[in-house]
């Protein structure tokens, strides 16, 4: 809401891979720290959300880098990313997967979700609020 006029839901919407309603909606964020396994009715769906022009975009909490904003030495790290939670790596994955011509997955171990989670007041450690990558996002996903 903050760098453009798209029209943003307020309120945080959690829905099952497996539910109907996943088509109703042109992105969608899962992020945590363990393995996941879909099973074959959640597999389907997604892949249909996925074909419908869905993307999933999926955020290993432990940048499509241009498309309205330009990020000159490619995309921005997030703190997380620069301690590896104390493992002292660098952690550089961000990989994608398209569907019928159209980026449809997004997989990600950057750690975006716990760095957008935080108050954007508080984003003092960053050069480049790395929100801007979410902005890319939601920008690709709704053109």
């Amino acid at each position: 809401m903050q760098y453009t006029s798209i029209p943003v839901y307020g309120d945080e919407v959690v829905i099952p891979a497996a539910a109907d309603d996943l088509l109703s909606f042109p992105f969608a964020f899962m992020t945590g720290h363990k393995l996941v396994r879909f099973a074959a009715a959640e597999r389907e769906n997604l892949r249909r959300f996925a074909d419908a022009g869905g993307l999933l975009f999926s955020d290993d909490c432990n940048q499509i880098y241009r498309s309205f904003f330009t990020f000159a030495g490619g995309p921005s790290r997030t703190s997380h990313e620069l301690n590896g939670w104390g493992d002292n790596l660098v952690h550089e994955y961000l990989r994608g997967i398209e569907r019928r011509g159209r980026l449809a997955v997004l997989y990600s171990n950057k750690d975006y979700g716990c760095e957008w989670d935080y108050d954007w007041r508080n984003k003092r450690f960053l050069r480049e609020d790395n929100t801007k990558f979410a902005v890319n996002v939601a920008v690709y996903v709704m053109a």
